[in-house]
């Protein structure tokens, strides 16, 4: 038997091994076990980490706040968050918390397909307002509520507020639909109590101004003051890479100081780096703010471009964050300054290293080394102090590069693995046990609690390897130096008693009045069956191949006809149909396969004159226009001449169109407007050259013959050909009536002159015989040479939706789609219009979008609403009397966030926009389609048509009953039209909930009705299907209740003996605690 014999070295390297094991697995008692990994993502508990069942959390925040841990960023956790124990993979978490006692619970959530609660997106910081209200940032542009209103339009900035009695709890922090944030991503929020302010940081230019004031924006960084609701401005916020990570507040002056961190190079004068001829001063990636003293940076006062920004810091290229100098993370300790983040030594630090972590010398202006390693190998995330002066850091420096390769803990070799700690009594690095592993690439942040560090990222493990230096910990561990968790687990600070945000038990209705003047006649046909539509009278339009686009709407003896395009069946469009309150749906204008009647193609509206409809648009057989007699139900051709020659509708040949018409009634004639055939021209369009240029307006006398009117009008840019013409309005109170028209252009005349300027609103000339613009006063982006061409501002609307409201229909250049004129001779205009300002104070700005004014006694266009505006187009506008107009369009907001959804009473003399019973509703969708509701107004009240499936309220709301309404809608505001009036639910007991397995519970419900009717009950499946379940004035009802749920909900309505039904009104079931 041979005798093995180990050399010395082997034997000291064994040792080494055997004793740093063990040294590790003795430090390892400071790490919690309380996280290892779940089974399952529905198998998770406050004694488990966290489930990467679709994918690891993708963590950028994390605070310990009155007993709970809250987490933020974007977790694909693949759970109901009602029901942790249900799986569904389309869930995503943003905003969660964990507490040993009742493991992860979602604040913020979405589903992928059908929305959910809070922002709709990445959430990457928050903040708790002492009003107990929450604040969030990311990268989101919709806000749900789960039985509210879904927000559009969102700039990334939302609060949570619990004490909203309505189920509106999520809501844009900053009332201004336009203004709610600076269009970008924010990083960092940060609230100041000593100012009331919140401050905002991120990647973003800041709010709109004039190009040739950048130096009055500012970049990366705001402030929004809560006391007086404003933003304010911080020019020029920070340049050159223009990002800020982390932004925090240090209270320990007066007035505080605002420290912030990012990418970023200069800052302190005008937004221009000395190497280019600026006043800023060089401050690589860190600098602050005091409102006694501007900027602040990092050295004071660096302005020789011969050191420049390289001599501060530098790129660290062998880090994740290669490009440029990224500071993610500080900590203000006094007077000490600490960051961390992806950056090495610039050219003034005589060639020391300094990688990943740096503190200010104050006396030589400049970061040095803390460590004496020459800093970490890699990124570092987070730094934080705990209760007892250590300094804490996190980040992928040791970390898993690949399979078996680990970047360097610090820059000199020693050990450190993601995390590390300095402790200033003893001037030492320490490292934490066997530190954190188990993921390549890894990201890992902290937050402190007294003594307590939660480290959270992207890591599984304590350890590198979990079974011989560590164990499991997935994805969220936590340290404790003054404990030995292997023998106890002490609890967290409150813990056992942790705070909840908590709501009211039951929701206000958001309706404030007129729910009950909606029918309940039009809605959801039953399903097609053999290729045939069962759409009848007491239906609303089927939905079940192809949505109807509607573009106008007209009552006429007693039938409702449509403008538009519906394909109503496979293979078959309506082009013009009707609605009869007994015969139901019929076509008169469409195609079906080969076969065709009427307009057979997309109209842009109809209207009625001497008994005839007539259809316009773009049509190749009609040219432009066609007419309908209802009394021998035929159509007919529009035909006239011009200089002798025979016309059929706006021109001999072609397709062009015809976008509006209107009549004189005095004498007879018809305005087209829209586009005219090539050989139709303006008598005095003629040019040297002998050829002619063609006009978008016709008018046609009673004899039938086409006058072209006034030289063409032209795009803004002829680069650019954006042009349309696409509303005529007659004041028929002056003779000869004043004509004016609106849409989109720039120019009269046959050149671009900025002499002819007429921004998309003209007038008739008599005298001139042409088009001449309306107003004055507009000073937005006016050039120099502009300027002595208009010395009172440009005339019309030019302000531009892609540079100032990029949110309406048409975002390029403004277009005017409606007119309305009063008494006193006051035009207002809908539409994709707005009148923009650039004033750097945006407090001061006067803006105002969607519906706007020419005053004719200032003769300027001016705001028409206090509200400024709306948050989308206004379509169409009807005067009901001499002050009060009905306008509807795809606006869900004023732009002060008031809801109007898509209708809304204007009073033209107090200047207010009022919702309409809650407006028609789209649903879940309402963010993505606009949805252009037209209107018709008559003695019965008034009649809606456009894309929405509700008037009112929608399923998900659970204070009012729905009301289904399928692109078409009544509202009589002299009239109760719901089934359900008088119909009382008694209050119910609720019943108790339980702890652990699902039971059964039981409770009858009660209701009565003495205005007579059927009573009938119903449940509601998980796919929102409702179900009869019962009828009469009693149903027993048994369910079953699961730990945690605090409600279950049954439905009941009243069935009228018509045959109508009111809507499925929400009766609660308070589930009690066990």
């Amino acid at each position: 038997m041979k005798t093995k014999f180990f050399s010395p070295i082997l034997l000291r390297f064994l040792f080494i091994a055997t004793f740093t094991s063990a040294l590790f697995s003795a430090q390892n008692i400071h790490w919690s076990k309380q996280f290892p990994k779940p089974m399952s993502s529905t198998k998770m508990s406050g004694m488990t980490g966290m489930s990467d069942g679709n994918a690891a959390p993708k963590i950028r925040h994390a605070m310990w706040y009155k007993g709970k841990l809250y987490m933020a960023g974007n977790w694909r956790v693949g759970v109901k968050p009602f029901d942790t124990t249900k799986r569904d993979v389309n869930y995503v978490w943003n905003l969660w918390t964990w507490n040993k006692n009742e493991g992860y619970k979602p604040i913020s959530w979405y589903h992928t397909a059908k929305g959910g609660d809070g922002p709709e997106g990445k959430i990457n910081s928050f903040c708790f307002l002492p009003d107990g209200r929450l604040v969030v940032a990311g990268e989101f542009g919709k806000l749900n509520n789960y039985h509210g209103h879904s927000y559009h339009r969102i700039k990334n900035l939302a609060v949570l507020d619990p004490k909203e009695p309505t189920a509106n709890r999520w809501q844009p922090l900053v009332k201004s639909v336009q203004h709610n944030a600076p269009i970008g991503s924010i990083k960092s929020i940060a609230y100041d109590p000593q100012g009331n302010d919140l401050w905002i940081g991120g990647s973003f230019s800041g709010f709109r101004m004039d190009p040739n004031q950048q130096d009055k924006a500012s970049y990366a960084v705001q402030r929004y003051n809560l006391s007086d609701k404003k933003w304010y401005i911080i020019p020029p916020g920070v340049r050159r890479g223009t990002i800020i990570h982390k932004i925090k507040v240090d209270t320990s002056t007066k007035p505080s100081t605002i420290y912030m961190a990012g990418r970023f190079a200069n800052t302190g004068g005008n937004g221009v780096a000395p190497i280019n001829g600026g006043t800023d001063r060089y401050t690589e990636g860190f600098c602050a703010w005091r409102e006694d003293k501007g900027f602040i940076t990092f050295p004071q006062n660096l302005t020789d471009d011969k050191i420049g920004r390289k001599g501060i810091l530098q790129n660290a290229g062998d880090f994740a964050y290669r490009d440029s100098v990224n500071i993610l993370d500080f900590l203000i300790d006094g007077k000490d300054i600490w960051i961390v983040g992806a950056f090495k030594e610039g050219t003034t630090n005589n060639g020391k290293p300094i990688r990943g972590v740096a503190k200010w010398d104050h006396e030589n202006q400049m970061w040095i080394d803390p460590t004496g390693k020459g800093g970490l190998g890699r990124d570092a995330y987070s730094i934080a102090k705990t209760e007892d002066g250590k300094i804490y850091i996190s980040g992928a420096f040791g970390g898993e590069k690949s399979k078996g390769q680990y970047y360097d803990g610090f820059k000199n070799g020693d050990k450190a693995y993601m995390v590390t700690r300095y402790d200033p009594a003893t001037n030492k690095w320490e490292e934490l046990g066997a530190g954190l592993g188990g993921y390549s690439m890894p990201e890992c942040r902290l937050t402190v609690s007294k003594n307590d560090v939660f480290f959270i990222g992207t890591f599984k493990q304590v350890g590198r390897d979990a079974k011989k230096d560590g164990f499991p910990s997935y994805y969220i561990a936590r340290w404790n130096e003054y404990v030995d968790f292997s023998k106890q687990t002490p609890p967290l600070p409150d813990e056992d008693s942790p705070y909840t945000i908590t709501f009211p038990a039951k929701d206000v209705s958001m309706i404030a009045s007129g729910l009950e003047h909606w029918s309940r006649k039009f809605v959801a046909p039953p399903r097609q069956s053999g290729g045939k539509t069962k759409q009848g009278p007491n239906t609303g339009m089927d939905k079940g191949t192809g949505t109807p686009t509607i573009k106008y709407m007209k009552w006429h003896d007693g039938v409702l006809y449509f403008a538009g395009s519906w394909e109503v069946t496979m293979n078959e469009r309506w082009f013009v149909w009707t609605y009869d309150s007994k015969k139901g749906w019929n076509r008169l204008a469409y195609k079906h396969r080969t076969k065709s009647a009427g307009f057979a193609s997309p109209p842009e509206g109809l209207k009625w004159h001497d008994g005839k409809m007539y259809v316009y648009g773009s049509n190749e057989k009609w040219k432009g226009i066609a007419i309908y007699d209802p009394k021998t139900k035929k159509w007919s051709a529009f035909e006239g001449t011009y200089r002798g020659k025979p016309v059929r509708g706006n021109a001999a040949k072609g397709n062009p169109a015809i976008n509006d018409i209107a009549w004189d009634s005095k004498t007879g004639d018809i305005y087209l407007v829209g586009v005219c055939g090539e050989e139709i021209r303006y008598d005095q369009g003629e040019r040297e050259d002998g050829k002619t240029v063609p006009s978008q307006v016709l008018r046609v006398d009673k004899n039938m013959v086409y006058h072209p009117m006034g030289l063409m009008l032209s795009a803004q840019k002829p680069d650019k050909p954006v042009l349309s013409v696409n509303t005529i309005l007659l004041d028929e109170t002056k003779t000869p009536v004043d004509i004016y028209v609106g849409g989109s252009f720039g120019f009269w005349g046959m050149t671009s002159d900025h002499t002819n300027a007429v921004y998309n609103v003209a007038k008739w000339d008599y005298d001139k015989k042409d088009w001449q613009p309306i107003g004055k006063g507009n000073f937005w982006r006016i050039g120099m040479h502009d300027r002595k061409i208009f010395p009172k501002g440009y005339p019309g609307l030019k302000g531009q939706p892609i540079y100032g409201f990029p949110t309406f229909m048409t975002e390029l250049f403004g277009k005017v789609r409606s007119l309305a004129i009063d008494k006193k001779g006051n035009l207002y205009a809908g539409g994709s219009i707005g009148i923009l300002d650039d004033n750097p104070d945006i407090n001061k700005r006067d803006e105002h979008y969607g519906l706007v004014k020419y005053d004719k006694e200032q003769d300027k266009w001016v705001g028409a609403t206090k509200s400024r505006g709306v948050s989308r187009d206004v379509v169409q506008m009807t005067w009901l009397d001499d002050t009060k107009m009905l306008v509807t369009g795809s606006f869900l907001y004023s732009e002060d966030f008031k809801l109007l959804n898509n209708v809304a009473i204007f009073d033209t003399q107090k200047g207010t926009l009022e919702p309409l019973g809650g407006g028609l509703l789209k649903g879940i969708d309402a963010h993505v389609y606009a949805s252009e509701v037209v209107h018709d107004v008559r003695e019965d009240g008034y009649w809606f048509g456009g894309f929405f499936s509700y008037a009112g309220s929608e399923p998900k709301f659970l204070s009012d009953a729905p009301v289904e309404s399928f692109s078409i809608a009544h509202y009589n505001p002299n009239k109760n039209l719901d089934p359900n009036q008088g119909l009382k639910v008694e209050p119910n007991e609720g019943v108790k909930g339980v702890k652990g397995s699902s039971q059964s519970r039981k409770i009858t419900l009660k209701a009565t009705c003495p205005d007579g009717g059927k009573i009938i009950w119903y449940s509601k499946s998980s796919t929102g299907k409702f179900r009869k379940v019962g009828t009469g004035t009693s149903y027993k009802a048994s369910f079953r209740v699961r730990e945690g749920m605090k409600n279950y909900t049954y439905y009941v309505s009243v069935k009228k003996a018509d045959g109508l039904e009111g809507g499925k009104l929400p009766v609660l079931i308070e589930v009690k605690a066990p």
